[in-house]
């Protein structure tokens, strides 16, 4: 009102009027809400953060829990493998040296077996070669004989032939 009617404003830093007070109580009134407005968007903002932080906290503790768990089966599942694989390489291991074994043993009877036989085959030859020595004497006393009967016979020619037969023999 004051203003008004005289158009001026009396401003005085000590006694201030009420139009300056109702004024610097409206800017005070309108900073004390910015303030509550800013401090309540901070703490609403900090919040939210923070609620953001722990969710990234545990969806990283979700992660490494699974990852963990992941790992965890897939060395299970390995070492299953690796017992598996380790059992089927003893069990070859032990198959191959029953098979050497059985091949040693079988070399071994062939061996047994081939020595025999050719130890027969020897026993043989000799048998044969006796018969063979007892035939060509028989032969031999043979054609003597024929010889000496040849020798008292005048048909030597029978006996020419007789004995160029056993001489070829």
């Amino acid at each position: 009102n004051t203003v008004k009617a005289t158009g001026k404003i009396s401003v005085s830093p000590y006694y201030p009027s009420k139009e300056v007070k109702e004024l610097i109580s409206k800017n005070e009134d309108e900073m004390q809400k910015l303030r509550q407005m800013t401090s309540q968007q901070i703490n609403e903002a900090h919040e939210k953060a923070s609620q953001q932080i722990r969710n990234i906290e545990s969806k990283a503790k979700e992660d490494i829990a699974s990852a963990r768990r992941q790992a965890s089966e897939e060395m299970t599942r390995l070492k299953s493998q690796y017992s598996t694989v380790d059992k089927q390489m003893n069990e070859l291991e032990q198959k191959l040296k029953q098979e050497k074994e059985r091949s040693k043993q079988l070399q071994k009877e062939l061996r047994n077996e081939l020595e025999q036989k050719l130890e027969q085959e020897k026993l043989r030859t000799k048998q044969l070669q006796k018969e063979v020595k007892e035939l060509t004497t028989s032969l031999k006393q043979a054609k003597d004989n024929v010889n000496a009967v040849c020798n008292n016979n005048p048909h030597q020619g029978f006996d020419n032939k007789r004995s160029g037969i056993l001489s070829s023999t």
